[in-house]
């Protein structure tokens, strides 16, 4: 998969600044550490390898420790002094199976931070294809400060699986320029119960190609958390060091900027993700939902409108509702662009899904109409037709393709409904004149179940092209 940002790239106006192992595949170690699970040698070779701990204390710049195939266990801490360079990474690279599955795991130790990988102010550091089990967090990235010459960076998290921990699989805290692809966070418990957390006003992160699911509160939340980060160190919400953006010195502690958030699955846990305080960012190709309870929030949690979310760019997502929001922008998050976008409700019934007309697209309706919408579609509804002895989507799973998967004998006749006001969908008010007489915005309902005319399907679907 190629990354994101190559070396040398201009990203989101600035030049960029991660790990060389993820932006330069022509990198190469200057020193490779071979580790094993009890590994007393010294190091240099396969058949000689050393135990985990010695080569954390020996790693400089330009190392890599490759871990061998086996089970591990402990916690493992990085600093300063043994992480990396822009120029010269350090890689904790771990050996693959034969069939290419994860062959690393760690069992996250229960004593201190109770972390796999700690990274306690360490720079350019990266963690390419481990399993993380227990503890608090799999990995833990940390600056030595909230303002951003302080701030830790170059941290590349890449096609790891945390799974079970206390607080959060993947965590992150006042640190930039870091890179999470695709890795898999599932698991997390109720001492904090995110899949993926960044926080503390940490700014230029890629988070590519994730699946969360399982956790038990919002399964990947960026909260750059202005009480901590600001008012309890002095600093009012209002004040350039609070509220600037990323790049203007020290300022912005209290907002995130400019990220890239492509290509994740988030899912099946509490509460969707949540986007507090970020700004200045592309939030693309996702699929959001179903959670639990609601979906996705653009919010903040201060009277400053500067620090709400907004002036991000949200575009191709699928957001999927069992009931309450699918996606809602609050608390002063406006100027968004937020384009191309499917929401889909949804009810299921074990694990068989059903269109749901009553599920509410949008939360924060006040701030709704401060967004820049284009081409938006909403589909709430029900299916009907041969073979179906309720409503239904047709499929027997969900899947991302499911507009595409709907059976042939629901892309044939579509009476089209709809409501008053945005809200769930009345089968009261039929508007058959006003699709005939808007030929193209009826042509897009079809499209979406075009196919052989044979059966009949009463379609509570909404398309609304803005």
């Amino acid at each position: 998969m190629s990354p994101a940002v190559a070396r040398g790239d201009v990203y989101m106006g600035f030049p960029e600044r991660f790990d060389r192992y993820y932006t330069d595949p022509s990198w190469k170690p200057s020193l490779t550490l071979y580790v094993s699970p009890d590994g007393s040698g010294d190091g240099a070779t396969r058949e000689t390898p050393m135990a985990v701990a010695d080569a954390v204390a020996a790693a400089r710049p330009g190392t890599e420790i490759l871990f061998l195939n086996g089970a591990y266990s402990g916690c493992f801490e990085f600093t300063k002094e043994n992480g990396g360079t822009y120029e010269e990474p350090v890689v904790l690279h771990a050996e693959r199976n034969a069939d290419g599955s994860i062959g690393v795991e760690i069992a996250c130790c229960g004593t201190g931070r109770r972390t796999c990988f700690n990274f306690e102010g360490a720079d350019y550091v990266a963690v390419d294809g481990f399993e993380f089990a227990g503890g608090a967090y799999g990995v833990r990235a940390v600056g030595g400060g909230y303002p951003a010459s302080e701030h830790s960076r170059g941290i590349a998290v890449l096609n790891c699986n945390g799974h079970g921990q206390g607080r959060d699989p993947f965590f992150s805290a006042q640190s930039d320029w870091n890179v999470w692809e695709s890795n898999v966070a599932s698991g997390a418990k109720e001492e904090d119960g995110h899949g993926l957390y960044i926080s503390n006003g940490s700014d230029w992160n890629l988070v590519r190609f994730n699946e969360t699911y399982g956790n038990a509160s919002s399964d990947f939340q960026i909260n750059a958390d202005p009480a901590s980060t600001c008012a309890e160190v002095g600093i009012s919400f209002d004040d350039p060091r609070c509220d600037a953006y990323a790049g203007e010195g020290e300022g912005g502690q209290g907002a995130s900027d400019y990220f890239l958030v492509e290509g994740n699955y988030f899912h099946d846990s509490i509460v969707g993700p949540n986007f507090t305080s970020v700004r200045r960012s592309v939030v693309r190709n996702n699929i959001f939902g179903p959670q639990m309870r609601h979906n996705v929030s653009f919010w903040q949690e201060t009277d400053n409108p500067k620090l709400g979310s907004s002036d991000n760019k949200i575009l191709h997502n699928l957001f999927i509702t069992r009931g309450r929001h699918a996606v809602q922008f609050a608390n002063g998050s406006t100027r968004n662009d937020f384009a191309n976008n499917l929401l889909i409700g949804i009810s299921t019934d074990g694990d068989q899904p059903a269109a749901n007309p009553k599920a509410g697209p949008y939360g924060g309706r006040r701030h709704r109409g401060r967004q820049r919408l284009s081409r938006e579609r909403l589909c709430l509804g029900a299916y009907r037709g041969p073979g179906v002895q309720r409503p239904g989507v047709g499929p027997n799973e969900f899947l991302p393709g499911l507009v595409r998967e709907l059976p042939d004998w629901a892309r044939s006749r579509c009476e089209c409904l709809c409501a008053h006001r945005w809200g769930a969908v009345s089968r009261s008010r039929r508007i058959r004149p006003r699709c005939a007489s808007r030929p193209k915005r009826c042509h897009e309902i079809r499209q979406s179940h075009a196919g052989p005319k044979r059966g009949t399907v009463t379609c509570a679907v909404r398309l609304r092209t803005f």
